[in-house]
């Protein structure tokens, strides 16, 4: 009586030789001999032995003969999965801008057709990868495995870098991959007055004064705001009072990140002269 195994799936992480037991019997009698007839691989110590150099089906049939020639004839197939490489996907190459600096995370993502997905690690750059995420533990299938994860950095300063990563499964099989990442954190507009100054005027017409900049080191558009008068161009004109006049000058920038000047005119209103006579 011919025993053979039933049809089975084997997974294997390299190309390498396999082993089934084969079973026969004879009622009591002498131990059948059993061979392979159609398909692969033959029978050694009472085992199918296959060297599985590649995936695939693999039909068997075996023959079992007693020593009266009497003869059994059974078969099984053998679906044989060799592991594949995870697929690594990472970012593409980003520039971040932020206004105050505070984490970043990037997806990141693996995808493992045996659904034998171990982890994901850095092996150069700066950051971490939170985790594991959620797992999705399903019984080996053709159907791939996706595991999403996140890349996450907190900066300090502006900078620029290069992340490696390396996805592995089980089977130690990995694929390596690698993004570029460039910070730039928002600095401050900065502003300048011209200097405090004091004027004698003949009357409180309008007056001008010139020197008022303002520049943001991001090249960002500034909001501009004057306490007192009218800016145009680098110049401020505005109606005085006898005494103190204080401008502000300010500058706010997209973050609302700004800084101020002020500068003040004292103006002094011109007197008539007095004139002294001798007397008569």
């Amino acid at each position: 009586i011919c025993d053979l195994p039933n049809d089975t799936t084997l997974y294997l992480c390299q190309p390498g030789q396999v082993s089934i037991p084969i079973h026969s019997s004879d009622g009591g009698q002498l131990q059948p001999i059993c061979t392979v007839v159609e398909g692969p691989g033959e029978i050694v110590n009472g085992h199918w032995v296959y060297q599985a150099n590649s995936g695939g089906i693999v039909n068997v049939v075996v023959e079992c003969v007693d020593v009266c020639g009497n003869i059994c004839r059974d078969s099984f197939t053998v679906n044989i999965q060799l592991n594949e490489s995870p697929i690594c996907t990472i970012p593409n190459d980003t520039t971040i801008n932020q206004c105050i600096a505070s984490e970043i995370c990037l997806p990141i993502s693996s995808i493992d057709n045996d659904g034998n997905f171990k982890n994901c690690t850095i092996i150069s750059g700066p950051g971490t990868i939170p985790g594991p995420a959620s797992k999705r533990n399903i019984e080996k299938s053709a159907l791939a495995t996706i595991k999403n994860l996140q890349w996450c950095y907190t900066p300090t300063k502006d900078t620029s870098f290069t992340v490696v990563i390396k996805c592995e499964d089980s089977c130690g099989a990995f694929c390596i991959d690698s993004f570029n990442v460039s910070i730039d954190l928002n600095d401050a507009p900065v502003v300048n007055c011209p200097g405090d100054t004091s004027l004698t005027l003949c009357d409180l017409s309008p007056i001008s004064r010139t020197g008022f900049t303002a520049n943001d080191p991001n090249g960002d558009d500034l909001f501009i705001s004057v306490s007192l008068g009218e800016l145009v161009g680098n110049t401020i004109t505005f109606v005085p009072v006898e005494g103190e006049n204080r401008i502000i000058f300010s500058a706010y920038d997209n973050c609302e990140a700004f800084d101020a000047c002020t500068t003040f005119v004292y103006v002094n209103l011109n007197q008539p002269p007095v004139c002294q006579l001798p007397n008569d």
